[in-house]
């Protein structure tokens, strides 16, 4: 089988092993062969809006990679993109995305966020001392 062949590849070419580069390459435009999916690919998943359930955000991924053809080593992947402020939610930041799509109706391009419980100007300090500022 294919893959079988792709991944023993890169595993040799982790290992140092195969004597050339890996190739990959992908094509667009395939017909998918399926009814397209009830939402849009919007390509960075922050902007699906919350109430939308996870299958039916990955019905959209199969459908991006059902109309693609890997071609050489080239395989199918998936790479979820929270966005530039992910960092910031994990940091203890709320994402306002929600709540500007239900102010503007669309969220497009757009990613905000707030602090929780915390005035900026009080983080600031805390950063400033966390670095030895004043």
């Amino acid at each position: 089988m294919r893959w079988d062949k792709v991944k023993e590849d890169f595993e040799h070419w982790w290992a140092g092993e195969l004597e050339r580069p890996l190739i990959q390459m992908r094509l667009t435009g395939r017909d998918p062969g399926r009814l397209p999916p009830r939402h849009p690919d919007h390509h960075r998943t922050a902007f699906y809006d919350f109430s939308i359930p996870a299958e039916e955000v990955v019905d959209v991924w199969d459908y991006r990679l059902s109309g693609m053809e890997f071609l050489g080593d080239r395989f199918p992947v998936v790479m979820p993109d929270f966005g530039p402020g992910k960092l910031l939610n994990y940091l203890g930041s709320i994402d306002q995305l929600g709540a500007l799509v239900d102010i503007l109706g669309s969220a497009e391009g757009v990613v905000m966020f707030t602090g929780r419980d915390i005035s900026e100007r009080d983080r600031m300090g805390e950063l400033l001392q966390l670095y030895g500022a004043q």
